[in-house]
């Protein structure tokens, strides 16, 4: 009895009129890992005005926000 790779696929070669010989082992191809997508930072051209908007966003104190303030309150659930 001999053995013989295919690209995934086992085939086991069996003897000729061998009552017992197994029957080919079929194994999965393993699944290609996606490519790594590098960061790329994109400039977005700004007037004058529209950057000091921009930046006075940036700047100010961010408003009050209930559903956060009760987010940071409540203690985590290893801390419990």
């Amino acid at each position: 009895m001999g053995t013989r790779a295919v690209t995934g696929t086992l085939f086991v070669m069996p003897k000729k009129d061998d009552p017992y010989a197994p029957v080919p082992v079929r194994r999965p191809k393993p699944k290609p890992r996606p490519k790594p997508v590098p960061a790329v930072a994109v400039p977005i051209p700004l007037n004058d005005e529209a950057h000091a908007a921009f930046t006075a966003l940036l700047d100010a104190p961010p408003q009050p926000n209930e559903r956060l303030r009760k987010s940071l309150e409540t203690p985590a659930p290893w801390e419990k």
